[in-house]
């Protein structure tokens, strides 16, 4: 690790679930999306089984590895608006469109770690009530839509937001938090009697990471401190007071897709086809029959859970 810059800070940290420190090294690598500097490690609690970044840059000088070319920052993932309603309506009746609250009615929504505002934006033009969280400058910076209610701030040291939210939203983000549980219950406070918490998480048990290991593109150290599986993602939710209500792998084909142009060289036969695939219109139905595939056998690499607060459970 004597590659990583000089202005960041480590720290050592011990598994959240308060197990007894017993740690087995799984694998190091490097950070593949911006080309950075160091070198880090995950390592996996032999009492629990949850991975976790050790050392790891602390809150104060992680920022480096958000640079302002992050894509969450600057890409709009907004659903295409020239998408017709039967198209829509079969996407969400095949699974495939992610990110999407069934069986709830518009209320008040909270999306943590809201990036430019591109989901909540899309979820008010649904007649959802939307607040969102970002700490970051540089989403504040190209953020899809100025009205939009976000609090610009560390979660960490936000004050109670009130029991108001009927649906608490964090799309891939739990994993970049440097204490999962404690955010985890604060949150269980914001959500109302009757609402739910939604999360997506990269899963380290994916046949995509066994494969191509550090240069997986869901690894993307450092900035994920935690690489859950279902196994500990359940776990670490319960032990938050949560129950779970369901558990399902996302129809989604980015994680495959991405690894791939990271493991290849670009320019090679490869690396072109997925290029094309990723990127181009014509292989709109190709992604389709990809996503589903992936869905179903539990291999896309993304784990979406719904939750609610454990009324019974005092924390």
């Amino acid at each position: 690790m004597n590659d990583i810059p000089s202005f960041i800070e480590l720290e050592f940290c011990t598994c959240p679930n308060g197990c007894v420190p017993r740690d087995e090294h799984v694998l190091s690598g490097r950070d593949h999306l911006h080309g950075l500097e160091g070198t880090y490690t995950i390592v996996e609690c032999l009492t629990c089984g949850l991975q976790r970044t050790n050392p790891r840059p602390t809150r104060d000088t992680i920022g480096y590895y958000y640079p302002s070319t992050y894509t969450p920052y600057n890409h709009s993932q907004e659903r295409k608006k020239h998408k017709s309603n039967f198209a829509y309506k079969l996407a969400v009746l095949l699974g495939l469109e992610n990110r999407c609250i069934k069986k709830k009615p518009p209320g008040n929504l909270l999306d943590i770690g809201c990036a430019n505002g591109a989901y909540i934006n899309e979820m008010q033009d649904k007649g959802w009530k939307v607040k969102g969280i970002e700490f970051s400058s540089h989403a504040e910076n190209n953020v899809v839509n100025s009205n939009l209610d976000i609090l610009y701030t560390d979660i960490y040291d936000l004050r109670d937001l009130g029991k108001y939210f009927d649906v608490v939203t964090m799309w891939m983000v739990l994993e970049h938090m440097h204490a999962p549980t404690k955010i985890l219950k604060k949150i269980r406070n914001w959500i109302s009697d009757d609402g739910i918490l939604v999360i997506s998480i990269p899963d380290a048990n994916s046949l995509c990471r066994r494969i191509f290991r550090d240069k997986c593109y869901d690894i993307q150290l450092p900035t994920h401190l935690y690489h859950f599986n279902k196994k500990s993602i359940i776990r670490v939710l319960q032990e938050s007071g949560y129950e779970i209500t369901n558990v399902r792998w996302q129809k989604n084909p980015n994680t495959i897709i991405e690894s791939i142009l990271i493991y290849t060289n670009k320019g090679s036969l490869i690396n072109s086809l997925f290029r094309w695939i990723k990127n181009s219109r014509k292989a709109l139905f190709l992604r389709a029959i990809l996503s589903f595939f992936l869905g179903i056998t539990h291999q896309s690499a993304r784990i979406e859970i719904i939750a609610r607060p454990n009324i019974r459970r005092k924390i």
